[in-house]
């Protein structure tokens, strides 16, 4: 997916989401350079976010659309309140303040599904790839996923409904033993940076209780240093993922492993 933008936070926040998701995307903050780069790169869907409106936006939305000659899907971020009355020629248009990741990543697919011009679709189809679940007894999996994240705690909730596999959301380090006594998960995915205690302390406090001694728990964090993994390992974890490098898919097969072994 081709991404052209200058508002580099929001920018960088759909590059991790996305980054989450298992899509690889190209960045362009140059308007002119990304158009051209529509040719050479043959995206299966350009997005464009702007904070310009009116003829300066109209006129970047001209260059793309001049470039796009195989109809590539092209979804239109903006600041104002930009509609299809204004002859700005897109196949969707999302106002920035109303944007929420999930619906965006939702209209992508759809968007997927409905081109018949399609270069590598199944690099780019969010939510319909899923882990095989046919041999997993689904009453045997309930897992206990310990995010502060909103956005990753949406994604993950996609992923984990789409596969069938049970879940319960904790996002505050002080209530996960709490949570967990009472939904009793026979999985752990845990966050260390969380508020309220650390991801390490609420490991130990979890492994304290011979009810959780040897409940399967699975790292997933940004933090990443030898000490936390060493941390980690002493108290049974061996499973320690970096958010930034793993494709969510991934982690719902690992789910779906560890409850078939």
């Amino acid at each position: 997916m081709l991404v052209i933008g200058d508002d580099s936070a929001f920018i960088n926040s759909i590059e991790l989401m996305f980054l989450y998701a298992g899509i690889d995307i190209l960045i362009f903050n140059d308007f002119k350079k990304g158009a051209l780069a529509i040719k050479t790169q043959k995206p299966d869907l350009i997005l464009l976010e702007s904070t310009l409106d009116g003829d300066l936006l109209q006129n970047i939305i001209l260059e793309i659309n001049a470039q796009n000659d195989c109809d590539i899907p092209f979804i239109l971020i903006a600041d104002t309140n930009t509609d299809s009355n204004n002859n700005i020629a897109v196949t969707k248009i999302i106002q920035k303040t109303n944007i929420d990741i999930v619906s965006l990543i939702r209209t992508i697919e759809n968007l997927l599904k409905d081109s018949s011009n399609i270069h590598s679709h199944e690099s780019l189809v969010i939510t319909e790839k899923k882990a095989e679940t046919s041999s997993v007894p689904q009453k045997e999996i309930r897992v206990l996923v310990v995010e502060d994240d909103p956005l990753l705690r949406n994604l993950l909730s996609v992923r984990l409904t789409k596969s069938k596999i049970p879940y319960y959301f904790c996002h505050n380090g002080n209530e996960v033993l709490h949570t967990a006594l009472h939904y009793k998960p026979t999985l752990v995915i845990l966050d260390l940076m969380l508020p309220g205690k650390n991801g390490i302390d609420v490991l130990n406090e979890m492994r304290q209780r011979p009810e959780f001694r040897e409940t399967p728990v699975v790292v997933f964090s940004n933090k990443d240093n030898d000490e936390d993994k060493k941390k980690a390992k002493m108290l049974g974890v061996d499973d320690f993922l970096i958010k930034a490098m793993t494709d969510l898919n991934d982690l719902v097969t690992l789910i779906i492993n560890k409850h078939s072994s």
